[in-house]
């Protein structure tokens, strides 16, 4: 059985990935976080950032999603174009 696909809310940009998150992160989990962020699941943000997202779905405006994973976050940045892996201190 494959896992199942979320759908997507709305259309990504250019994609790009610092060299950071490339050492930092395997290319499905990169690939999940995309998935995630573009289904509207916004990880591990705060309840106001995850309204204003969910606003700026409908205003087109900026969204942004965080995931972590061990000691690495995901950030995702379409509407600046930029996913960066970043190291937590």
């Amino acid at each position: 059985m494959s896992a199942k696909v979320p759908t997507a809310k709305f259309r990504l940009g250019k994609i790009v990935t610092t060299p950071n998150a490339l050492s930092q992160l395997s290319q499905d989990e990169i690939l999940v976080g995309i998935q995630r962020h573009q289904a509207g699941d916004w990880g591990d943000v705060s309840e106001q950032d995850r309204n204003a997202n969910d606003r700026a779905v409908i205003d087109c405006a900026r969204i942004w999603s965080v995931y972590l994973r061990t000691r690495t976050r995901l950030w995702c940045k379409p509407r600046s174009k930029v996913l960066e892996g970043e190291k937590r201190r």
